[in-house]
């Protein structure tokens, strides 16, 4: 199993600049294998540390700077402020309500 793993990590390390799909099945086939075989041996590779908190901090950022990547500055609040503003303009006493 363990061959199979290295297998699988060189595979995708060969095909990761190349083509989408063979790197997306060898990754996954890397990450079955990985935790097949440390189920099997009982092993992770030990205690959660700080270095381990710091790595997944910096993973984690990459997905909030991605999940924020299209905000600039106060556009967060324009839009809720506008939003508000055309809830307030339509409820408006004595504005004619519009035709469809």
């Amino acid at each position: 199993m363990i061959l199979a793993e290295h297998a699988a990590l060189v595979g995708l390390a060969f095909f990761l600049p190349l083509y989408e799909a063979p790197k997306n099945i060898l990754w996954l086939a890397f990450v079955v294998l990985w935790l097949a075989n440390r189920f099997r041996a009982r092993d992770f590779g030990g205690r959660w540390d700080g270095w381990d908190t710091l790595i997944a901090l910096w993973i984690a950022s990459g997905y909030a700077a991605a999940a924020f990547a299209g905000i600039h500055g106060d556009e967060h609040r324009k839009a809720l402020r506008d939003k508000n503003h055309a809830r307030r303009a339509s409820r408006a006493p004595g504005r004619k309500p519009q035709s469809s």
